[in-house]
């Protein structure tokens, strides 16, 4: 019992993590990427910046941030708050923005003009690749559900288009609510294809 409330502290507290860089900086590890949430957590809640900033600190491997990247806007909060930092892992921000990580290269807000139909061919390709390498319907479609999830944050009415991909039960259904969802986006941002 010992050891299985000692492994529950290292899941849901900070500090624990302080005592693995010891054993790493024993090794030679090029570097470190620390998701800044615990473990308890799961992806729910705040990140926790100052623990970060205190593994900066106190270790001596090349550490890599990762934590609740969503915008450029939150990436370059991240860098003026982590100066010493130059690897980013933007993780969730990605699946649900796929193009964040072009906007902060090019240090712009901006989405491209043609948006929708570069994110329609991005989910066509997920799409593409599930339907191949997953066994039946039912496994394709919770795939996909699970990833508008994320994928909805990019649209003009987010919750509408989430409860619109969540309501379709078939794969006729579901590629057909797909075109709707875009269409309907075009039509409200202007955007054209």
């Amino acid at each position: 019992m010992v050891e299985h409330n000692n492994s529950l502290r290292w899941y849901d507290t900070t500090e624990k993590i302080l005592d693995v860089f010891p054993f790493l900086e024993k090794y030679p590890i090029k570097n470190v990427a620390i998701h800044t949430h615990n473990g308890k957590q799961l992806y729910k809640g705040g990140v926790h910046l100052d623990a970060f900033q205190t593994c900066i600190d106190q270790s001596n491997v090349k550490l890599y941030y990762n934590g609740d990247i969503t915008t450029v806007t939150k990436f370059k909060e991240m860098q003026d708050r982590f100066p010493t930092i130059d690897h980013w892992m933007i993780g969730r921000g990605l699946i649900a923005d796929p193009f964040l990580p072009s906007m902060i290269k090019s240090n712009s807000v901006e989405y491209p003009r043609n948006k929708m139909k570069l994110f329609s061919e991005f989910h066509d390709t997920l799409y593409a690749g599930y339907s191949e390498s997953l066994s039946g319907s039912t496994h394709i479609l919770l795939k996909m559900h699970h990833l508008w999830e994320y994928f909805s944050v990019i649209f003009a009415n987010p919750h509408k288009v989430a409860k619109n991909i969540r309501k379709s039960k078939s794969i006729r259904n579901y590629e057909q609510t797909v075109k709707e969802v875009i269409k309907a986006d075009i039509s409200n941002t202007n955007i054209g294809i």
